[in-house]
């Protein structure tokens, strides 16, 4: 059955890879991602965190009829305090009193006639680091963890391409190439259980999103 469009809640995220982890992640809590002709999210893909973050266009989203609570949600890259600053230009107007870093369980605020607004900065909202970084601390205990740590540094010594921003992808893939099946994408490997590790930073986000969309969250009972 095809599902309709959810635009009463919706998350802006930069890309495919987003879109796809995050109900995977909701999911593997035990929330249930599917209602019977809706999803209770809607997360949009714009391609880029340049591109959540342009000028006017969460401004214009938050104007949207109808709209009960809008979520952004983007990598924090080098520096979690830029990223927080830019998500503050784009609200200021409508969200005053905002705080100067953001909160470490996310940031959440409202005000009367607007929708509900959320913020959350990978991986935890005060480190450096990306969706993959949040991921890393999802493997369950091993003795590959550190082995993951350290191929992709042996990697870079012997020539290996990648920058070093983005070390937590080589990690994580790294890590994934060694389960069975091997190279799974990371929505696949949530849902096949290789990525579930329950800790604080996993309950963290999802009480985030769950008080952010008004959803019962199953964890906190």
């Amino acid at each position: 059955m095809k599902r309709k469009p959810q635009t009463k809640r919706v998350l802006l995220v930069e890309g495919d890879e987003d879109k796809r982890v995050i109900p995977e992640l909701i999911e593997a809590t035990g929330i249930t991602w599917e209602t019977q002709d809706s999803y209770i999210v809607g997360i949009e893909a714009l391609g880029s965190i340049e591109k959540v973050l342009k000028a006017g266009e969460i401004e214009t989203r938050l104007k949207g009829s109808g709209l009960l609570a809008l979520g952004v949600l983007i990598d924090a890259d080098d520096d979690v305090n830029v990223c927080w600053q830019k998500i503050k230009n784009r609200i200021e107007k409508q969200y005053p009193n905002l705080p100067d870093i953001p909160p470490p369980k996310g940031f959440i605020t409202q005000v009367s006639g607007m929708p509900k607004f959320g913020a959350w900065i990978m991986p935890d909202n005060t480190n450096r680091g990306m969706l993959e970084t949040f991921l890393l601390h999802l493997r369950p205990e091993s003795p590959l963890l550190e082995l993951s740590t350290q191929v992709p540094q042996m990697a870079k010594q012997a020539g290996a391409l990648f920058i070093d921003a983005h070390a937590d992808k080589a990690q994580i893939y790294s890590w994934l190439a060694w389960q069975n099946p091997p190279g799974r994408q990371m929505h696949n490997a949530i849902q096949q259980q290789m990525l579930t590790e329950k800790n604080q930073l996993l309950l963290d986000f999802v009480e985030w999103f769950c008080s952010l969309y008004d959803i019962e969250n199953v964890n906190t009972k």
